[in-house]
């Protein structure tokens, strides 16, 4: 986005979307002070009203009623919290000394936005993974934690954990009360996700993950006999679902903006030198909330 009044040249270097701000690239041949600023629309005279800003800075400095002397400068207008709406075309209005106006378009809905950093992702989720006879442990129900970051279109992150080891009935027998005795789990995983596209349809985002999980779990199974040590390997193939809230704009890239995630994973586990049924078929059901955290 670029354009140019009088002596001035304004072009759009980034918009921010939390905290809404706009950071303009100026270059003047003259000097000319500052008054005020808004966010407006197309269809409104210049610096005739708007969204006023909450704040202009100049290189960092105070901008209202400051001085924007000749050079290359770089203006950033910043907004309250939710105040912008993505979903329109925006421009940005500057009112100079005399009440002249510099005004620059900022947001198109025919020019998608690219996000410029890789935030952080910092996850929590739980799950249920059940799986054929393996060397008498029947499923895991696990809360986990975790963090990573998105590469273009993919997650990987890093999850640690910890849940309940059910055990069969032949190895560790049954509670007073009918069910199914457990033990103790500490998943270790490793997952990847690649979006295979996102969209809005109404109020409702969604995204199509296909992705990848190891992990490994350290059980220990509370059977008849003594307790019984695993050391399991899981390998799963994971298709996901993300969803939520519809964030309007012409965003790139939303399925960084999904803040649930349901997941099937299929795949096998393995534990290597248990005493029988050291490898068997796993699957489940994993539900995760992503905080994409800001830079």
């Amino acid at each position: 986005m670029h354009a140019r009044t009088s002596d001035v040249d304004l072009a759009v270097e980034s918009l921010g979307v939390r905290g809404p701000q706009v950071v303009l690239a100026s270059r003047s041949t003259a000097p000319h002070t500052v008054v005020r600023a808004w966010a407006t629309v197309p269809s409104r005279s210049p610096c005739r009203g708007g969204l006023e800003a909450d704040a202009l800075t100049i290189d960092d400095g105070p901008g209202i009623g400051g001085t924007l002397t000749p050079g290359a400068h770089a203006i950033a207008l910043r907004f309250p919290q939710g105040s912008v709406d993505f979903g329109l075309d925006t421009f940005a209005d500057i009112e100079i000394e005399d009440g002249n106006c510099l005004r620059v378009p900022v947001l198109s809905q025919s020019v998608p936005l690219v996000p410029i950093s890789k935030p952080p992702v910092f996850t929590i989720g739980m799950g249920v993974l059940g799986n054929t006879e393996l060397s008498g442990l029947r499923a895991v129900t696990s809360f986990e934690v975790g963090a990573g970051a998105w590469l273009g279109p993919v997650l990987l992150n890093g999850q640690v954990g910890v849940g309940a080891a059910i055990c069969t009935e032949l190895l560790c027998g049954k509670s007073s009360d009918g069910q199914l005795n457990s033990g103790v789990a500490v998943p270790l995983a490793l997952e990847a996700r690649y979006a295979l596209g996102a969209g809005v349809i109404g109020r409702l985002q969604s995204a199509g993950f296909v992705g990848a999980r190891y992990a490994f779990e350290p059980v220990w199974l509370p059977a008849i006999g003594g307790q019984r040590s695993l050391q399991v390997h899981t390998v799963h193939a994971v298709l996901g679902w993300g969803f939520g809230d519809a964030v309007p704009g012409p965003f790139r890239r939303l399925e960084r903006a999904v803040p649930f995630e349901v997941a099937v994973p299929l795949g096998i586990a393995a534990a290597p030198g248990a005493p029988d049924g050291r490898v068997a078929f796993t699957g489940g059901l994993t539900l995760r909330v992503l905080f994409n955290l800001p830079r």
